[in-house]
């Protein structure tokens, strides 16, 4: 999401006043994700000035708590396939798009004088055959349609995805190395739990501790159990308490310093998943600095590497990498 949800608290900071409408799992992983954002946008800001390698002789954020938080006050969040009255004879609604936790497209409806019209906007457009998301809601006539440009005009398969993971996991098992995988914190990080969990139950992979560490995705794996009506993951209330496969006992979060820094002493087979998802900040990087060097471990990139990331460079066969200086 923060690719569609980054810029406000920008917006915000130059004056935007409005209101901002979002769905009710989309408020919810925007309190996590702009503050995390906030918090990585004064901590560069802070090291180009100390290393001095911006073009600015004073670095500045592109917005920093605060900004995000002035955001948050401004959401009014809603209900899928609920219709929101804007003006008098302007409304819209969220209809689902099977994406990421959230993700919906947009349907105005204008009545007019003498006939209605609808305008229909989305961004990312989600696969019938999701593993984890609830297929996309059928869009059945709009008099105007916006969508995006990666997918929106074409199908876009799975593919063996999990023999494909199976195969990568059992070579490193027999190289008895561990897989660090960069995944996307929102999204990514849940779908390959699920694969992860459904391979070891299936037996083709062996049982392993999978080790989340990145605090967003540890935050936004408790979303998903919060927002069960939203994708196809079983959750169930147990003592009064939300309970899924992410509860699984080999799966462990990372919620402190200490507990990542632990990994990099483990030597036995193991799988960290850990952001950022193209390598260009977080706990990612102490992992790629540890486990880099070490020719039985594994790296495994799972998403999209943007040009110009570490992740690009690495899947694009950079002879070395620097991390951290080195």
């Amino acid at each position: 999401h923060i690719d569609h949800i980054g810029y406000l608290p920008r917006l915000v900071r130059d004056g935007f006043a409005g209101t901002i409408l979002c769905t009710q799992a989309t408020a919810d992983l925007m309190t996590i994700m702009l503050k995390d954002a906030a918090k990585l946008q004064e901590e560069e800001a802070l090291f180009a000035f100390k290393r001095g390698y911006s073009k600015h002789a004073k670095p500045e954020p592109l917005f920093n708590e605060a900004d995000a938080l002035n955001v948050l006050a401004m959401v009014r969040s809603y209900p899928m396939d609920k219709s929101i009255e804007l003006l008098e004879h302007v409304s819209v609604m969220f209809r689902n798009t099977g994406h990421l936790l959230g993700s919906a497209f947009v349907t105005f409806t204008l009545e007019g004088h003498s006939q209605t019209k609808t305008i229909v906007f989305s961004g990312d457009v989600g696969r019938y055959d999701d593993p984890i998301m609830r297929q996309p809601d059928t869009l059945t006539t709009a008099d105007v349609l916006v969508v995006e440009s990666t997918y929106g005009d074409r199908t876009n398969p799975m593919g063996d995805v999990k023999s494909r993971l199976a195969e990568v996991v059992n070579e490193a098992v027999e190289h008895s190395g561990c897989i660090v995988i960069p995944a996307f914190a929102v999204g990514r990080t849940q779908t390959l739990i699920y694969y992860l969990h459904h391979l070891m139950a299936e037996h083709r992979i062996p049982t392993l501790p999978i080790f989340i560490d990145s605090p967003m995705a540890i935050n936004a794996t408790g979303l998903y159990e919060r927002h069960a009506s939203n994708h196809k993951i079983d959750v169930r209330k147990e003592r009064g308490e939300l309970i899924s496969l992410f509860d699984s006992p080999n799966i462990h979060f990372c919620n402190t310093r200490d507990q990542s820094k632990a990994l990099n002493d483990r030597k036995s087979p193991a799988i960290i998943i850990s952001a950022s998802g193209m390598c260009t900040g977080g706990r990612i990087l102490h992992h790629l600095h540890h486990r880099l060097p070490r020719e039985s471990d594994t790296i495994l990139f799972v998403g999209y590497q943007g040009e110009g990331t570490r992740g690009r460079d690495m899947l694009e066969g950079a002879p070395t990498i620097r991390v951290f200086g080195d």
